[in-house]
């Protein structure tokens, strides 16, 4: 009778993380944000009253305000949905690891030193923006493991500019008709950066070297690295 006091036994552990998994599935909620018949007509109420891998959907429209992702969420644009910070510090901050960031439109962030995104935490997937005039397009800060893919970030004082940031990826970005750098770096090492479209990339304290840049580059030095602008102004 062991043998089968053993089996019973099992399948009750199993029945019991079956359970146990399928109610944590079933607490993932999809919120939709939109100008009418959705769940909430503003980015930040629904983010404040979402719950952690919760999803957000934001439809067309613009969003006039200054957006706060404060949990582990996943934040989803139709491609034509702008957050506009009305000259006012950041469109959109990062708090939160784990978040994803997915086809908004982000521009007009303070002329002061906050940028268009804000990046302040880890492990965060940032793809499919449009990051435009603002004073600084994605500012990563004390931001370890990032992924920032297929983003274009156009005519900003700055594109990108990683400080005390190291091991993010960035990647296959169009960075380019900035007043300024495509890529600043500052005290930040290990950092993968390739096959950007960047104009100018200009690195200040490289941290020793570490970072691996192969971007298309013409001439390197110590402190600046020059490549061409494939995209027409």
């Amino acid at each position: 009778m062991r043998p089968s006091n053993d089996r019973t036994n099992t399948l009750i552990r199993f029945s019991i993380l079956f359970i146990l998994l399928t109610v944590g599935a079933a607490q993932s909620t999809d919120i939709t944000v939109g100008p009418a018949g959705t769940d909430y007509t503003s980015i930040q109420k629904a983010i404040d009253n979402a719950s952690p891998r919760d999803a957000i959907e934001v439809r067309d429209g613009i969003y006039r305000e200054n957006v706060n992702i404060t949990k582990r969420l996943f934040l989803k644009g139709s491609g034509l949905t702008v957050v506009d910070a009305s000259g006012n510090k950041s469109a959109i901050t990062i708090s939160a690891d784990g978040v994803k960031l997915d086809g908004f439109i982000v521009t007009n962030s303070s002329l002061g030193s906050e940028p268009g995104i804000n990046v302040a935490s880890n492990n965060n997937t940032i793809t499919n923006n449009v990051v435009r005039s603002n004073k600084l397009g994605i500012w990563l800060r004390n931001a370890k493991n990032n992924s920032l893919w297929n983003n274009n970030i156009t005519r900003n004082q700055i594109g990108i500019e990683l400080d005390l940031s190291n091991n993010n990826s960035i990647r296959d970005n169009i960075i380019c008709h900035n007043q300024g750098n495509s890529i600043a770096i500052e005290s930040s090492e290990c950092n993968n950066i390739t096959r950007n479209n960047a104009r100018l990339i200009i690195t200040e304290y490289i941290s020793r070297g570490r970072d691996r840049i192969t971007s298309p580059v013409t001439q390197q030095w110590t402190i600046i690295m020059a490549s061409l602008c494939l995209i027409q102004a």
